[in-house]
């Protein structure tokens, strides 16, 4: 409804431009020359600048729209390789778990190992010291 009001009172607007400027007016455009009415003119004057307006935003909302879409695949590619990056951290570190729990393990045998070595030293000293003190085995006992 507004709109409606909007167009009949520029209607009647450009009526009234009409009426006030009627007076003839010679043009001239590159050797083109007529005789109209000084309204025509203006009002064709008026029209042609709308249609190159509208006609430069068009172009620029094309220029725009172009830039969204390449704006946006940016933004996939960018959140796929986000995506990427993320399950190679996952792996990596499912990685450095396994491995860090490897580690554990190995410092643990390392451990036992070194306990049973150290076990193992003790009583081969301790058998070692038990031999000195018998008495060769054979049966005789050397008499100097």
């Amino acid at each position: 409804m507004v709109y409606l009001v909007v167009s009949l009172a520029f209607s009647l607007l450009v009526a009234v431009f009409a009426i006030q400027n009627a007076v003839t007016v010679e043009v001239r455009f590159f050797g083109w020359s007529v005789e109209t009415s000084l309204a025509l003119v203006l009002i064709g004057t008026a029209i042609v600048s709308m249609l190159v307006i509208g006609l430069v935003a068009f172009l620029r909302q094309i220029g725009t729209g172009l830039r969204v879409m390449d704006e946006r695949s940016k933004g996939q590619r960018a959140a796929k390789e986000l995506e990427q990056a993320r399950l190679a951290n996952t792996e990596i570190r499912r990685e450095v778990d396994r491995l860090q729990e490897q580690n554990r393990m190995l410092v643990a045998r390392i451990r036992e190992l070194g306990a049973k070595e150290t076990t193992a030293a003790a009583a081969a000293a301790g058998a070692d010291g038990d031999r000195a003190e018998q008495p060769p085995q054979g049966g005789r006992e050397e008499r100097g």
